[in-house]
């Protein structure tokens, strides 16, 4: 009997570690998609002298987080 609860408790534990680690993946994905929506949505159009001002500021915002 005790083992029989011990393979339960076993593929119990199993089925919602997976369940974590799935919902974590599908959360670090978003965060992925996310981050690299809102690096699209900031890039400037076509004209250089806005290219120039934006790699300026990208710059400076990384000098900023060290």
């Amino acid at each position: 009997m005790s083992i029989d609860f011990y393979i339960i408790m076993c593929y119990i534990r199993h089925m919602f570690d997976k369940i974590i680690y799935k919902t974590l993946d599908t959360i670090i994905s978003w965060c992925e998609r996310y981050k690299e929506y809102r690096l699209k949505k900031t890039l400037p159009k076509h004209d250089p002298n806005q290219l120039k001002k934006w790699v300026k500021q990208q710059e400076n915002a990384k000098k900023s987080y060290k």
